[in-house]
């Protein structure tokens, strides 16, 4: 079965190029540029996993994060920044993300992560429903 990723990015670019690299690797992908948007995505599908970025133009993915972590079906939750620190990077881990993932970044190993942390949570996801 073929994995689902949400992509909550507001820059375009970037946008575009996650969801072309994961819709290449076989990824069904669905693209937001606000929080709003996420979270209607979030409420019409489950996914697989979120990566998000941390600054939109109305709010953080911090908040996201923090709206899904609570569900325990909630997908691996996934941040992306331009504006990264090392104490940021272990707050998000503490929050719940499972990654902080600096920008620019090398789009393949972006995805490969992202396939290792879906299949390691998969069976997780299995047993648990």
């Amino acid at each position: 079965m073929r994995s689902r990723v949400l992509v909550v990015d507001d820059e375009a670019l970037i946008r575009w190029s996650l969801a072309e690299g994961f819709r290449d690797a076989g990824w069904i992908v669905q693209s937001a540029s606000t929080l709003a948007m996420a979270r209607q995505c979030l409420e019409e599908a489950q996914w697989d996993l979120i990566v998000c970025d941390v600054k939109l133009p109305d709010g953080k993915g911090f908040e996201l994060l923090a709206a899904v972590r609570h569900d325990d079906a909630a997908p691996p939750f996934l941040l992306i920044t331009a504006h990264g620190d090392p104490v940021m990077r272990e707050a998000v881990i503490a929050d719940g993300a499972v990654g902080l993932i600096d920008k620019p970044f090398e789009l393949s190993s972006l995805i490969e992560q992202a396939t290792q942390i879906v299949e390691a949570t998969k069976p997780l996801k299995t047993t648990s429903q």
